[in-house]
């Protein structure tokens, strides 16, 4: 069972299907802790572990699956570093990062930093409130391009400010370029502390967040705060709660938000069911490094396809916010396609 204090800590499945969760406050600053599940009736729980610890202590921190399935966990609120799970060997066990040095201020600027993992190395940026995603992988998969989208303004967490407008400008960036640039655009309105999806059509899902103030209890408006969105196998996405006080408060102007509800793309309606691929055949084991065909059939004709998967991680504040995840898009043959090597 968890015995340490788990508030602000952070999540991410293992290779194994085990979830581990690492750091919060308090007395949970260092702890690592492991959930793995078992068969239906088993008797699951959480475990501490005793025999290992984080070198540094972290609060607000993100984790990222590497390609060997080891973790990196990155930064937290004045930790300035990064390290690795299981753990390396090196002077201290965590590497100093300047970046995250650079961008600390009374702003919280580095606190739960994107990170996506590049085909050669990570991109890294500062949040404040921000939704990140990583675009689809293609060709080669040599040129990887990251959308930064809304955004608390400046000064408004300082202030403490909740009817400050939220930016809604979405910056792209090629971040495999020798001398990347960003390339603006606007969204509809306005949002902070929202969730970014990719949807199995390529097409990327922005959604929930507040449209007004910043990050913290009590200090965000027009929300739907805190809450989560996660693609499901069927194709819906589903959209769970939402909470800016500091208690559940359900008489409030924007109230504490408890129920799940399933949001179904339009992808999904009737009058495109002749457009949508139907697995027909998939090998049941596939081993790493492994190339591997899919079999699909479409009433109609079609000339590509794009196939998803979403590694997804979580954090105290939302689920899929910086939709940390890798996805690529493959061509389709008439009759068969397959996963590169």
């Amino acid at each position: 069972m968890i015995l340490t204090d788990t508030w602000w800590s952070s999540d991410q499945f293992l290779p194994d299907r085990t979830l581990l969760q690492t750091g919060g406050d308090l007395d949970g600053f260092k702890k690592i802790r492991k959930f793995e599940p078992s068969e239906p009736g088993g008797n699951c729980d959480w475990v501490e572990l005793k025999d290992v610890e984080l070198a540094n202590g972290r609060w607000y921190a993100t984790k990222q699956i590497l390609p060997d399935g080891t973790i990196v966990i990155v930064g937290g609120r004045g930790t300035n570093t990064a390290e690795y799970y299981p753990p390396r060997m090196n002077k201290n066990g965590a590497v100093e990062l300047k970046f995250l040095a650079d961008v600390e201020d009374n702003q919280m600027y580095n606190l739960y930093p994107y990170v996506h993992l590049l085909p050669t190395a990570t991109f890294s940026s500062s949040p404040t409130t921000k939704q990140s995603l990583m675009l689809a992988l293609e060709g080669d998969f040599s040129t990887t391009v990251v959308v930064v989208c809304g955004g608390a303004q400046y000064g408004a967490f300082i202030e403490r400010s909740t009817d400050t407008p939220a930016h809604g400008s979405c910056g792209r960036i090629v971040a495999t370029d020798p001398k990347p640039g960003w390339e603006m655009e606007d969204m509809p309105y306005g949002r902070i502390m929202g969730d970014t999806l990719m949807l199995p059509t390529g097409d990327t899902l922005i959604i929930n967040g507040a449209q007004a103030g910043t990050q913290g209890f009590e200090m965000a408006s027009n929300p739907m705060y805190h809450s989560t969105a996660n693609l499901l196998p069927d194709g819906r996405v589903l959209v769970a709660g939402s909470n800016p006080h500091y208690f559940y408060k359900f008489a409030a102007e924007f109230p504490t938000e408890l129920r799940l509800e399933a949001f179904s793309p339009e992808y999904l309606s009737p009058d495109r069911a002749n457009i949508r691929p139907v697995i027909e055949e998939i090998p049941e084991t596939v081993r790493f490094g492994e190339a591997f065909a899919v079999l699909v059939s479409v009433p109609l004709s079609i000339v590509g396809i794009i196939e998803v998967w979403e590694r997804t991680i979580f954090d105290t504040f939302i689920f899929t916010g910086s939709n940390i995840s890798e996805t690529c898009r493959y061509a389709v043959s008439p009759r068969r396609w397959s996963i590169p090597d």
